[in-house]
């Protein structure tokens, strides 16, 4: 079976910064960032970046991941 053409698969969804900081619950300004500096891999149109909804999870899980090995009884608050 052949693999279906990018325009015969469902188009996937593609967030803004002000909802990826909705989905994480962070400033706008801090998912911006993400997005800029290459943490959250990114859509770029034209001026326009935006954030698949894969990605956003693959985010989610690698830092769930990475901070699990955190120490959070050393560190004051």
């Amino acid at each position: 079976m052949e693999n279906p053409s990018l325009l015969e698969r469902p188009a996937p969804r593609l967030l803004k910064a002000a909802e990826v900081a909705r989905i994480l619950n962070i400033s706008r300004s801090l998912s911006y960032r993400l997005m800029q500096t290459g943490v959250m891999p990114v859509v770029r149109i034209n001026n326009a970046i935006r954030v698949t909804l894969p990605d956003l999870e693959e985010y989610i899980r690698r830092s769930r991941f990475e901070n699990s090995s955190m120490d959070f009884k050393s560190q004051e608050f």
